[in-house]
């Protein structure tokens, strides 16, 4: 895996994804809240069927921690064909 400094843009969601004190529903909504601020989705290609835009909106609505997971593994993916680097820790 390369390192951080290979990477586009670096994503820091550590303080959210270690916070046990929040509920599944506000740790993916703040979660969804820095994808969206970030540069690689603002920055998107959202002409025409825009996989990512959809990611994310299906991330924001999931109601479970499967589903979430479902739509997080799916995000990765374009995470790091992007090179972006999603700090979590």
């Amino acid at each position: 895996m390369p390192f951080p400094g290979k990477w586009v843009e670096t994503i820091n969601i550590a303080d959210i994804w270690k916070n046990d004190d929040l509920s599944l529903a506000e740790q993916r909504d703040q979660i969804v809240a820095r994808i969206k601020a970030s540069h690689w989705y603002r920055e998107r290609d959202a002409d025409g069927f825009d996989e990512r835009g959809e990611a994310v909106d299906n991330l924001s609505s999931a109601a479970d921690t499967k589903e979430f997971d479902g739509w997080w593994s799916e995000l990765y993916d374009f995470f790091d064909y992007d090179r972006v680097w999603i700090d979590r820790f």
